[in-house]
Order: C-alpha cells, then structure tokens, then sequence
C-alpha cells in the first residue's frame, strides 16, 4: 500500500467511525423501535414516544407521538422536577402515616407493609425512605453465563448467555461481541451521559446519582457486547435486532419533530 493510499483509507476508516449509528429492533409483538446516535446525541424513537438528548447542550426533548406534542428541560429543570416529586413523596407518605394512625394493629402492619414495598419500588430508581438510595436495587449484580450456542440476528453472528440477576430472575440474551467491531462501546458513550443527566432528577428527589447512573448504562457497558436478541424470563422476546446502519444523522433528528407543537406541561407531563 502506498502512502497516499494508506492516507486515504485512514481517513475513510476515521470518517466511518464519527458517523451515526441506527438500531432497529422490534419486540414479540412487531413493535419497532429506533435508536440514533451521533456523538453525543441521542434519539430513541417506539410508538409512545420519542426522547432526544443532547449531550453537549445538556437537554431533553420529550415528544408524544399521539399528540403530537413536545417539552424540553435542560439540568435545572430536572433538578426543580426532582425537588417537587420528592415533596409530593413526602406528602403521601405523611398522609399515610396520619391515617395509619388510627388504625388497628393488623391493619396498621398490613399498610407499613405495602408502604415499605412502595418505597423500595421507587428506590431503585430516586433513592429510599428517608432519602436514602436503595443501593440493592440501584446496583443489582448481573452474571452473564455463556450457553456455547451462536446464532444468526439481522446478519449479525452473536454468542447466547443466559443473564441472572441479583433477585433471581433469568433471561436469555445473544449479544455481538464488543470485538467484532460492529458497534464499539466508545461509541455508546452518550448513554453513560444521558443517565448521568437523568441522575441529576434522582439527586435532587434524595437518591444518589451515582446509583442512577449505575442502573441501565453500566449493564451495557458490562455485558458481553452488544444486545442482539432478548428473551425474558416468560418466553417473549423483549428485544430483536433488526439491522444497524451506519451514515450521516441529519440535524432535524435531533430537533423537535416537525408539526409537533410545544406542550404547556413541564417534561414528563409535570
């Protein structure tokens, strides 16, 4: 190979890696799914609606499909949406006390009971009672165990892993090797970004943001490769890749969807 040539493929091979990404999937009822990515940004596209993130800018655009509406926060927005779900919390867990109060015994466990499930439930997401994250939740260990089987997803040859998480649950998962080079991890960095912005709501409610980000990014960046097919613990396939193509992303992708109209409720519907 020439110089001049070598050149020239270094710069084809640095210009595919800096272009977008697009990951169709579908699940066991034909519903698709698309995930863009280019650089920092971020679009994840299903039939109820449509999150875009911007990394560099540091905001989110929600949009509804079926109303065609949109809102968009950046990090203070977040942090006020946070700080009024948590006085909300507060609120009904005191009324719950109030009317615990005067109920008989039996009753008085049976209700601490379902207020104590309550509160692990949003743990696992905005932290615990008393503010406190529910660490068990938020960072529950997941084992990739391989099944020695291969299989073929959208022309992708993938490695089958039975994953088990913390709780006990099961479910089966194909993934493409990180080494096969079809997507590198490198280039899924924005998700480690969107859940740190997310994590900025989950502070601000009393939980850890280390915990948030700790959840569904870090469990990408730990399995095998990337998820190609997932089927859960009842049989149905969560998740099936359908192609992953590479190009140019057009700004508009990540601008509100044209037509949409900006809803008067905060992000979320707030």
């Amino acid at each position: 190979m020439t110089k001049i040539s070598f050149c020239i493929a270094l710069v084809a091979m640095s210009g595919a890696a800096e272009a977008g990404i697009t990951v169709k999937s579908v699940d066991d009822r034909g519903a698709a799914s698309v995930i863009s990515i280019e650089g920092n940004r971020l679009r994840i596209d299903d039939a109820r609606q449509v999150l875009i993130y911007d990394g560099d800018k540091k905001e989110l655009i929600n949009a509804d499909p079926r109303k065609h509406t949109y809102s968009s926060g950046n990090e203070n927005d977040m942090k006020r949406m946070g700080a009024d779900m948590k006085k909300q919390m507060e609120a009904s867990q005191a009324e719950m006390r109030k009317q615990m109060a005067s109920m008989p015994p039996e009753q008085r466990k049976q209700m601490e009971e379902a207020q104590k499930q309550m509160q692990q439930s949003a743990g696992s997401s905005v932290g615990g009672k008393a503010g406190r994250p529910t660490h068990a939740s938020a960072r529950e260990p997941v084992k990739y165990e391989p099944l020695g089987e291969k299989k073929q997803i959208a022309g992708h040859s993938c490695d089958l892993y039975r994953v088990v998480r913390g709780h006990g649950s099961t479910e089966k998962a194909c993934f493409i090797p990180w080494g096969e080079g079809v997507v590198k991890k490198d280039e899924l960095k924005v998700f480690d970004n969107f859940a740190d912005f997310m994590g900025v709501m989950t502070e601000s409610m009393g939980g850890s943001r280390e915990d948030s980000r700790g959840g569904w990014s870090r469990e990408l960046r730990d399995a095998p490769g990337l998820p190609a097919l997932i089927v859960g613990a009842s049989g149905k396939t969560t998740m099936q890749l359908k192609s992953i193509e590479r190009g140019p992303i057009g700004t508009d992708k990540f601008s509100p969807p044209t037509g949409y109209q900006k809803s008067s409720k905060g992000m979320f519907g707030q």
